[in-house]
């Protein structure tokens, strides 16, 4: 049997084992796919066992950025973001990946996104909002963006990037991206200030609820409001072919992902 998991803490929230199990269960593959809430000192040991033991494993907030330094390959863009979310096991070698990254770019391309020349304020600094960032660049280079951070600035901002806090942040955005867990259920926090929240685009990398608070209030505002579906269903994908070598069609995927929120929120 191959098996695989979620690590990092909290893992509670996360659809995965529902998603791939059925989905494994549908197709007759034998694997199992498990979640598993880790603490940041057992890391190191999971990642050994995981060589002698795994097919592979995806990795969520807050270890994206700390997996990096027991991985013995990174593709290209773990190189550019820092970050690896989808590790592949293979001769006792780990091999990170960031999906992310190109989950992002497909939710851009399937909610028909323009980027040219918008101004864009993304909530959150950490590994997520990194690969939301350069992704974005490598899309469109006329693009200003800026970021609402709760920490500060961090030192792969560029520095003549505005980075904002809470209160003190200002100015017209067209697209407002939140790249923090504010708003996963069952909180009900909002990632940017009400005077912000216009009729503009608001991308959330949360997916669970459909609709966080803060893209009900994008739509109220007459806005157009994009879940973290699209971004769960193209690194979906893209675990399913790096570790399991199965390629799904997108839509088949996101049909898994949607009749998993539908059920758990029964």
């Amino acid at each position: 049997m191959m098996v695989s998991a979620l690590i990092g803490r909290p893992v509670t929230h996360s659809i995965g084992q529902i998603v791939y199990n059925r989905l494994f269960n549908d197709k007759g593959i034998n694997a199992v796919y498990l979640s598993i809430d880790l603490i940041k000192e057992n890391l190191e040991r999971f990642c050994n066992y995981a060589k002698l033991n795994l097919s592979g494993f995806n990795v969520t907030a807050p270890y994206k950025n700390d997996i990096i330094k027991y991985l013995n390959n990174a593709d290209e863009n773990v190189l550019k973001t820092g970050s690896a979310n989808l590790v592949m096991v293979k001769k006792g070698n780990l091999h990170g990946y960031n999906s992310d990254y190109t989950g992002f770019i497909k939710t851009i391309n399937e909610n028909n996104i323009n980027l040219k020349d918008k101004s864009i304020l993304i909530a959150g600094t950490g590994g997520i909002a990194k690969t939301v960032f350069r992704a974005i660049n490598d899309l469109e280079g006329n693009v200003k963006i800026s970021f609402l951070s709760r920490s500060g600035r961090k030192p792969w901002i560029p520095k003549n990037t505005d980075v904002y806090n809470y209160n003190n942040v200002n100015g017209d955005y067209d697209i407002l991206i939140n790249c923090t867990p504010l708003g996963t259920f069952p909180d009900n926090s909002m990632p940017f200030p009400d005077k912000l929240i216009g009729s503009v685009i608001g991308i959330d990398v949360v997916y669970n609820p459909v609709k966080t608070r803060f893209l009900r209030s994008v739509e109220s505002n007459g806005g157009k409001a994009v879940n973290g579906i699209d971004l769960f269903t193209g690194q979906g994908i893209e675990t399913l072919k790096i570790i399991f070598n199965i390629d799904i069609k997108y839509e088949e995927f996101k049909s898994y992902v949607l009749n998993a929120l539908d059920d758990i929120n029964e």
